[in-house]
């Protein structure tokens, strides 16, 4: 004698393989844009911070933001924020 299945396992085979497709999805997008995000608030901050940036050798990156303790001080927030996000994951 063999047992039926309970309910409809055809279909929660089909959702448990979509939400983990779209979990992927998101999680995906939330990572290419901390690594898009992450280095512009930092090179922001840091130019708030009157900070020179070197490349390698002579080369360096111009300041993109005005001279702001106030504007480190929040770009500082949110680039720990940024950075201990996925952490949370």
């Amino acid at each position: 004698m063999t047992q039926e299945p309970i309910g409809d396992v055809q279909q929660f085979a089909w959702t448990s393989r979509a939400l983990h497709w779209l979990m992927a999805i998101l999680v995906l997008a939330m990572m290419y844009a901390l690594m898009f995000a992450l280095p512009l608030v930092g090179w922001g901050m840091l130019s708030a911070a009157r900070y020179p940036i070197v490349l390698f050798g002579p080369i360096h990156l111009p300041p993109i933001l005005p001279v702001s303790v106030g504007l480190y001080s929040a770009l500082r927030q949110l680039h720990s924020l940024l950075h201990a996000e996925p952490v949370f994951l």
